[in-house]
C-alpha cells in the first residue's frame, strides 16, 4: 500500500488535468483552490475526494490516481509519477474485489462503504475497457459488469439503482440488473461514487448506433430521394418503437406501488415552476433578447391557465432520457436513471410531469436529425415532424389507452420541449459551445409557433 501525502499531489499539472475532463462542470468558474476532502489507500491507488472552491461555490469530485505506473501520465515531480487510475486494469481489478468483500475503507471525514445488491454476479474475465462516449461520468466493462464512476459528488440518495430495482421488481426488464454500489458516509450525508450493473454484451446506444446506419444510408443510396425515403422509414420505425418502450417503463414507474412511486394529481403550480425554470434558464443564458422571453412567457401563460388538469398525475421518470440513455442487444435497455447532470441531487428523485421525458426523447431525436450532415437543411422540419409524431402517438397508445393520461396534457408539449431546449441551451455553452444552434433553433421554432 502507498504512503504518500495526498495533498502532494495537487500540483498545477494534476488540478489542469481534471479541468480539461469531459466530466468537470465547472470550466467556465474561477478557481480559488483545490484541496483534499477525503482520501482512500488501496493498493497503490489513492481515492481522492476533491473540493474545488471556486467564484460560484465549493464542489466535490471524484478523482482516483494510481501512484508509479499507469496508462495515463499526469505529473512527474519529485520522484512521484502521477497517473489517472481510472484507465488502468489494476484499478478496475481493485475496485471490483472491494465490492466482493463489501469491504468499507476509512477516510478523516468519512467511510466508503463497497455494498452488493441481490442481482450481484460477477463472472470474472481478463476483459477491460473504458467507455469513450462524452458523458458526465466515467465507465469501464470488466466481464459481465460496467462499472460507472460518478465524477460531480453530490449529497442525497442518487436514484439510479432505485430506479432500476423498482422496474425490475415490477416486470420491466428492459434495464440492466444494478449489481451494487459504493457510498461514502460522513456527518454531512451520503455520497455516492460508484454504481456497478450488468453488462449487456454486444450491446450500443442508440445515439451511436442511430448516426452508423444514417451513415450507411447516405453512403449506399443511389440518389437524394431514395436517401430521404430510407432515412425517413429508419427514424419514424425507431421512433414508434422508443414511444412504445417509453410508455411502457411509465406505466411500470406509476403503478409500482413503491411508497415514494405513488403518483401524486399535478396543479397549475406545477406547470408554472416548469415555465419559470424555462424563463430563468433563457435569460441566465445571455442569447435571447429579453423582448422575446417576455413574449414566450406571456404566450406560456396563456397555455397554462387553459389547460384542464383533471386526471393529470406526476410520476417517477427517467429525468435525462435521450437516445444515449438506450442501448440495444436483441431488445432495447434504458439506462443511466441519475437524472441530468446540471441539476441538483435532490431534484432527481421528485415526483414529475411525464412529458419530461417525452421531451428529453424528442429533443433528442432532434438533436440526431439536426445533426446528420446528409439530410437537406429544407428537409429536416417535415423529417422531424414526421419522427416526432410517430414517437407521440406510440407513447400514447400506451399511457393514455389505459386512462392514466388524459391526452389533452399533449397540449402542453411545447412547454416541456422549451424547458428542455433551454436546459440544453445552458449546457452546451457550459461544454459545447459549437452545439449552441441546435436548442437554439428549437427555442426559435416554438416561439414562431406560438405567434402564429
Amino acid at each position: 500500500m502507498i504512503m504518500i501525502n495526498p495533498e502532494s499531489i495537487l500540483n498545477n499539472e494534476v488540478i489542469n488535468y481534471i479541468k480539461s475532463r469531459r466530466w468537470f462542470s465547472n470550466k467556465n468558474d474561477e478557481i480559488t483552490g483545490v484541496s483534499v476532502y477525503d482520501s482512500f489507500n488501496v493498493d497503490n491507488f489513492l481515492l481522492l475526494i476533491l473540493k474545488f472552491q471556486t467564484n460560484m461555490g465549493n464542489y466535490l469530485y471524484y478523482f482516483p490516481v494510481s501512484i508509479g505506473s499507469g496508462e495515463i501520465l499526469i505529473s512527474c515531480q519529485d520522484n512521484n509519477k502521477i497517473y489517472d487510475a481510472f484507465y488502468s486494469k489494476d484499478y478496475a481489478d481493485a475496485i471490483l474485489r472491494l465490492f466482493m468483500s463489501e469491504i468499507e475503507l476509512k477516510g478523516k471525514n468519512g467511510i466508503l462503504g463497497f455494498i452488493k445488491t441481490q442481482f450481484f454476479n460477477f463472472n470474472n474475465s481478463d476483459n477491460f475497457a473504458t467507455i469513450k462516449a462524452e458523458q458526465s461520468n466515467s465507465s469501464f466493462i470488466m466481464g459481465n459488469i460496467i462499472c460507472k464512476n460518478y465524477r460531480f459528488l453530490q449529497y442525497g440518495e442518487n436514484p439510479d439503482i432505485r430506479m432500476s430495482v423498482v422496474l425490475i421488481k415490477n416486470g420491466f426488464d428492459n434495464v440492466p440488473a444494478p449489481m451494487g454500489y459504493a457510498v461514502y458516509t460522513s456527518r454531512s450525508g451520503n455520497i455516492y461514487l460508484i454504481n456497478i450493473s450488468e453488462y449487456i454484451y454486444n450491446s450500443i446506444d442508440l445515439w451511436s448506433y442511430s448516426n452508423k446506419k444514417i451513415s450507411s444510408i447516405c453512403s449506399e443510396a443511389s440518389d437524394y430521394s431514395e436517401l430521404e425515403k430510407k432515412i425517413k422509414g429508419f427514424l419514424t420505425g425507431m421512433a414508434g418503437d422508443l414511444g412504445t418502450l417509453t410508455g411502457r417503463m411509465h406505466r411500470v414507474l406509476f403503478y409500482s406501488g413503491e411508497e415514494d412511486f405513488i403518483p401524486v394529481l399535478a396543479t397549475m403550480d406545477d406547470f408554472y415552476s416548469v415555465m419559470e425554470e424555462t424563463i430563468n434558464n433563457l435569460r441566465e443564458s445571455g442569447l435571447i433578447e429579453d423582448s422575446i422571453i417576455e413574449s414566450l412567457k406571456n404566450k406560456l401563460n396563456i397555455m397554462i391557465k387553459s389547460l384542464d388538469y383533471t386526471g393529470i398525475y406526476k410520476i417517477r421518470i427517467h429525468g435525462d432520457y435521450h437516445l444515449g440513455q438506450i442501448i440495444y442487444s436483441e431488445k432495447y435497455y434504458v439506462i443511466d436513471f441519475e437524472g441530468e447532470p446540471l441539476r441538483k441531487l435532490s431534484e432527481r428523485s421528485v415526483r414529475q410531469i411525464p412529458l419530461r421525458d417525452v421531451a428529453g426523447m424528442l429533443r433528442s431525436l432532434s438533436y440526431l436529425i439536426y445533426s446528420s450532415s446528409c439530410i437537406r437543411p429544407d428537409d429536416i422540419n417535415e423529417i422531424l415532424d414526421n419522427v416526432s409524431v410517430k414517437f407521440v402517438n406510440a407513447y400514447k397508445n400506451v399511457m393514455c389507452s389505459i386512462g392514466i393520461m388524459p391526452e389533452y396534457l399533449f397540449n402542453s408539449i411545447d412547454l416541456f420541449l422549451l424547458q428542455k431546449a433551454s436546459y440544453e441551451l445552458l449546457y452546451e455553452i457550459k461544454n459545447r459551445p459549437s452545439w449552441i444552434g441546435i436548442p437554439l433553433n428549437e427555442i426559435k421554432r416554438i416561439y414562431k409557433k406560438l405567434c402564429l
